[in-house]
Parts: structure tokens; C-alpha cells; sequence
């Protein structure tokens, strides 16, 4: 039973556990780069000091199109530090969900699509680099552009 009085609550009867945390207080930082190409290690740093008590999981659902199985690890680093990891055998989009007491952390699932080689990139995301032809009586200097001929 719970009773008012001056606005402070009194719980009467058995005693009852509480376990406060804050959801927001879950860092999660990549450690892999991307593109991710099949048999290469896709992992998650995740921190829970500063969201309280409780239990971490995490869920790990395939492409619709896997055939061969792929399992996601929670290992404990220190004390309320952790590492998710997965390796995954298929192209296909992944989806990571991560959960500290049954709730999703950052409110969505994590979406890491995996090639079977890596992607080409358009040459638009190469860098532009001029090159100057040298003279033959003029010696290169670092950091001079030099373009070589046959």
C-alpha cells in the first residue's frame, strides 16, 4: 500500500527491490571500419557505468537470404564495459540489437550491410592531385607533384 503525506510517499507492507538506471547513459562506439566484407569482424565497445544497474544483451537477425548460421558475443571487458562482436558469413544487411534491461539502446537497431568483395567507389570520392611534368634538369623536392612517363 502507498500513502501520501506532505507529498513524500511511504511504501507500507513487504519489502520491495528497485533498480534505477538511465538508458542514456549507454555509450556504444564501432570498432571496426567500414565497408565490411564477409569473414571480417564486426564489433560494438559498449559502456554501462554511467546507466546504473542492470543486464546487457544483444540480438543479432540475419539476412532473409542466410543460409549458414551467424552468432553475435557479449564478452565483458571490465566492469560494466563490454564487447559485441560478430563475424558475419553472408552479404547481406545485418541488423544488431543491443538492449540494457529489455530496452533498446539508441531506440533503433544497428544496420551494418556486408559485402562478399569490396564495393568500388565512384570516382568522384577519389582525391583530385594535380601533377606538373618535370624538366630534365629539375630535381624533385619533397612534396613537389611529379607525374612519371614511359
Amino acid at each position: 500500500m502507498i500513502k501520501k503525506r506532505n507529498t513524500v510517499y511511504f511504501i507500507t507492507g513487504f519489502p520491495i527491490d528497485i533498480t534505477v538506471y538511465d538508458i542514456q547513459g549507454v555509450s556504444l562506439i564501432a570498432e571496426h571500419s567500414e565497408p565490411i566484407i564477409i569473414k571480417t569482424t564486426v564489433a560494438y565497445k559498449v559502456n554501462t557505468s554511467k546507466a546504473g544497474q542492470g543486464e546487457l544483451k544483444a540480438e543479432l537477425i540475419q539476412p532473409e537470404t542466410s543460409i549458414i548460421p551467424c552468432r553475435c558475443h557479449v564478452n565483458e571487458l571490465n566492469k560494466q564495459e563490454y564487447i559485441i562482436q560478430y563475424i558475419p558469413n553472408e552479404p547481406g544487411r545485418y541488423k544488431l540489437r543491443i538492449l540494457f534491461n529489455n530496452q533498446l539502446i539508441q531506440g533503433k537497431t544497428i544496420d551494418t550491410d556486408v559485402y562478399s568483395i569490396l564495393p568500388s567507389l565512384p570516382l568522384s570520392s577519389y582525391p583530385v592531385i594535380q601533377i606538373e611534368k618535370i624538366l630534365p634538369n629539375h630535381t624533385p623536392q619533397i612534396g613537389d607533384d611529379i607525374c612519371l612517363q614511359s
